[in-house]
């Protein structure tokens, strides 16, 4: 069995001070990737500010939208506080039976 696993710094889904969760979505789709590593992705349970169905919305809604457009599972983790909600997800075609997370 072959896995295509990447690693992409999403930069919250900015480009230019616009929001480009399309451009990145259609970049990791391009990939095919069976198990992608993001970096730089604002805790869905952060801020409280909107909804997946629009990625406009909010950043709590934009992993979430970003693993639904993909058809594939997430699970966040990372050094999220208040003064940083900034983190990490994982996003994967396989099922994710189990995920434990150690700082």
């Amino acid at each position: 069995m072959n896995l295509t696993i990447i690693t992409y710094n999403v930069h919250n889904f900015m480009l230019h001070g616009k929001c480009n969760l399309s451009g990145v979505v259609d970049a990791l789709r391009d990939e095919k990737a069976d198990v992608i590593f993001l970096q730089e992705v604002i805790h869905p349970s952060s801020v409280d500010d909107g909804d997946a169905s629009n990625e406009n919305q909010g950043n709590n809604a934009k992993l979430e939208l970003l693993a639904k457009n993909l058809d594939m599972n997430f699970v966040e983790y990372g050094s999220f506080s208040s003064a940083s909600p900034y983190g990490n997800a994982i996003v994967s075609r396989l099922p994710i039976a189990q995920f434990f997370s150690y700082n």
